[in-house]
């Protein structure tokens, strides 16, 4: 077949996934912001010709043009396909990029079908968010077999995220290379590059308005915690109350309030931590914010006058909430711990030492028999961040409004330089650039092997039919047959709609009279460029709904 654009043609952008916002209740979920907020700074920013986008329900494409529409905002039009299209696709289109919102998910499988069925090679690229999921291992396991290239790529949020990457590839080699060969290989690069804010969003909230709507007097100095509430999943804050009662002790200052805006996450810790800050003494200083609306985060971060994060669990990779507060011209306070690090650079904000004793084998044995939750619960309270020195530092900014002033701005200029959306983008793009003239000059040193988890669910359930239908098995309309004729009209499925064409299955109809053999159907249909197996399940699925029958 032959391609319809050729290596040089336009540059065209596609994924697997929606990008779609997150549900209300669910705002504070960072990989879905995060993953929102980047497709539209990339139709807004990036210099694509089209897009493509493969989805899977009905429902989910119904959902995409109504939130995206037709025509990026740089005039470049998209397209809304459904998943069905993606094998004849990848066969006639060279994809300058084809990106993925998770590595984990469909990465492997795009990469072997890229593989098996691209006539020109393009790169799958995909971005971490989480990576303490035991439940990696077991998708980085194919990723050694088959599938990735040298011009594919995994994009790393942080160092600390492209460390453990690395790490466990490694142990996986190392764990392997006696029982398979050839020894398994990770060729795709590792490239970091952050994610992105939009900072000028985030420098327009109003102090007095925010204010207003978290229910604070004007007067109060506010520290803010924005992120989940969950100590399993985000980071414990009973020791952020500890060190908040211990400021307010050592200052004697009854004008300082603790603000915790996120979602509640369906659990009770919200209910956890009004217990502890009424055993502490500092309940009436403290306020939640639950599940607050996308549009309301600038006012929230200029109702605040110090940004608190102590981190510790290693779920997190970056920090999006971190760069959010300091776009908004927040001083932060981190943790020293994971992708923080990397976020808040010495001189930008203040980190709080972290301490661990390691998580030694316990959890790691456990982790494949209990569910994730627990498993990132275990590993948080294996690691303490230094209650002194977050007392300390916390008590200097609430005394010092001018060296918070001094550190607002400092990591104001920061986000601008490092995470506003026009220094991200052109990042992305110019790694897709450099990766897709990689792919085009790239030549396999062998012919691509099938996918080695790939379900092969025409082998393993063959023997579950009584028999198959033979290709000389003569096929004759019936009388629900002959309506369908005449209306055009079936219910179908909404999951089978996308595999299903009705104007395929009419000229199944409409050939079998006054009878036809299923050879003869295949053929036809496949005069209409219909592949074999598209043309097979059409034909089975008319039998099944009476619309033909066997002679």
């Amino acid at each position: 077949m032959v391609a319809l654009f050729p290596a040089d043609g336009p540059r065209l952008f596609a994924s697997l996934d929606p990008f779609l916002p997150p549900v209300p209740g669910q705002t504070l979920a960072g990989r879905g912001v995060a993953n929102h907020q980047f497709l539209l700074a990339l139709m807004r920013l990036g210099s694509f010709e089209g897009y493509h986008f493969f989805l899977s329900s009905p429902e989910e494409l119904r959902e995409f043009r109504s939130t995206y529409g037709a025509v990026a905002p740089g005039g470049a039009p998209i397209s809304s396909l459904p998943r069905r299209s993606l094998i004849d696709r990848v066969s006639e289109v060279t994809y300058t990029a084809f990106h993925l919102a998770d590595h984990v998910r469909w990465y492997q499988g795009l990469c072997c079908l890229r593989n098996e069925r691209a006539n020109h090679p393009f790169p799958v690229t995909a971005l971490i968010h989480g990576i303490s999921d035991p439940a990696v291992m077991q998708a980085y396991l194919p990723m050694g077999l088959e599938g990735p290239r040298p011009y594919d790529g995994i994009i790393c949020s942080s160092p600390s995220g492209r460390e453990v990457l690395r790490s466990c590839f490694t142990s996986l080699v190392s764990s392997t290379q006696h029982r398979i060969q050839p020894p398994l290989q990770y060729p795709m690069k590792l490239p970091v590059i952050p994610l992105g804010v939009d900072c000028a969003s985030l420098e327009g909230g109003d102090r007095v308005r925010g204010r207003a709507v978290v229910g604070i007097p004007i007067d109060k100095t506010v520290l803010l915690y924005v992120g989940r509430f969950s100590a399993h999943d985000k980071m414990d804050l009973f020791p952020m109350f500890q060190a908040f009662a211990r400021v307010r002790a050592e200052t004697g200052r009854d004008d300082l309030s603790l603000l915790l805006a996120g979602s509640r996450q369906g659990t009770p810790y919200v209910d956890m931590l009004r217990m502890w800050a009424v055993a502490l003494g500092i309940s009436d200083d403290v306020t939640f914010i639950s599940d607050f609306e996308e549009e309301s985060k600038a006012d929230l971060y200029a109702a605040a006058d110090i940004f608190v994060s102590p981190c510790d669990n290693p779920q997190e990779t970056f920090g999006l909430t971190v760069v959010e507060a300091m776009a908004a011209g927040l001083p932060v306070v981190v943790s020293d711990f994971d992708g923080y690090r990397e976020t808040v650079p010495d001189r930008v904000g203040a980190r709080i030492p972290t301490y661990g004793v390691g998580f030694g084998s316990e959890v790691s044995d456990l982790a494949p028999l209990v569910d994730r939750r627990s498993t990132h619960l275990r590993l948080g309270q294996g690691v303490a961040v230094d209650l002194r020195e977050l007392t300390t530092t916390l008590t200097r900014l609430v005394k010092d409004p001018a060296r918070r002033e001094e550190l607002g701005q400092i990591g104001q200029r920061h986000a601008r330089k490092n995470y506003d959306w026009s220094v991200i983008i052109p990042q992305y793009e110019v790694l897709w650039d450099e990766l897709s003239a990689e792919a085009a000059a790239y030549r396999p040193p062998e012919a691509p092997r099938p996918n080695p988890v790939r379900f092969d669910f025409g082998a393993a359930f063959r023997d579950y039919p009584t028999r198959l239908l033979r290709e000389d098995e003569q096929l004759t309309r019936t009388r629900v047959g002959q309506s369908f004729l005449e209306s055009g009209r079936y219910p179908v499925y909404a999951e089978m709609a996308p595999l299903l064409d009705l104007a395929h299955a009419k000229a199944v109809v409409d050939a079998a009279h006054p009878s036809v053999t299923v050879k003869d159907l295949v053929d036809r249909l496949g005069g209409a460029g219909v592949q074999v197996d598209r043309a097979r399940r059409t034909i089975l699925w008319a039998l099944k709904h009476g619309l033909i029958e066997r002679v």
